[in-house]
């Protein structure tokens, strides 16, 4: 299979050494969608689909824009092992202003209230019977339980 680990290994270095790492990954991406890839849209269209009853995860978005701030970014600078530059905080508080009218600072402080509410990062630490369990390539995981209240599993991301 190429969704699991494995597989996912196997697809990645069975390539000859000519072929570049971007090539697999995006052969991969394909293989795993079955689908090609298509041209970025324009932000006004990406606007559009996303205001659409076409967009099916518009109930994540807007509890992310309202309440979590869960946002997958990576900046300029960081140590994120993705496009470090290509996806910044600032277009996804944008997305949440064009698509739902609120502003940035409102999901700042809807964050820090639910945050506040639900007890933040230490949720989890104070409860038993709770197992909270973190990869620390995880793109979440600076939103998760930290350690020692969660099992940090090492080369570990969200889905595998």
């Amino acid at each position: 299979g190429i969704c699991d680990i494995g597989g996912i290994c196997e697809r990645l270095t069975s390539h000859p050494e000519d072929v570049s790492p971007v090539d697999r990954l995006a052969e991969l991406a394909v293989a795993q969608e079955d689908r090609n890839c298509t041209d970025l849209p324009s932000w006004e269209e990406e606007v559009a689909f996303l205001r659409s009853s076409d967009f099916g995860n518009k109930s994540w978005l807007y509890q992310t824009c309202a309440e979590f701030g869960f946002y997958q970014t990576c900046e300029e600078g960081s140590g994120c092992p993705y496009g470090r530059g290509l996806h910044a905080l600032e277009r996804d508080l944008e997305l949440c202003a064009a698509v739902f009218g609120i502003k940035a600072e409102v999901v700042r402080d809807n964050v820090r209230d639910t945050r506040r509410h639900y007890g933040g990062r230490q949720a989890v630490a104070e409860e038993a019977n709770v197992l909270s369990v973190v990869g620390d390539v995880d793109p979440w995981s600076a939103l998760a339980v930290e350690a020692p209240a969660a099992t940090v599993v090492v080369g570990a991301s969200h889905h595998f």
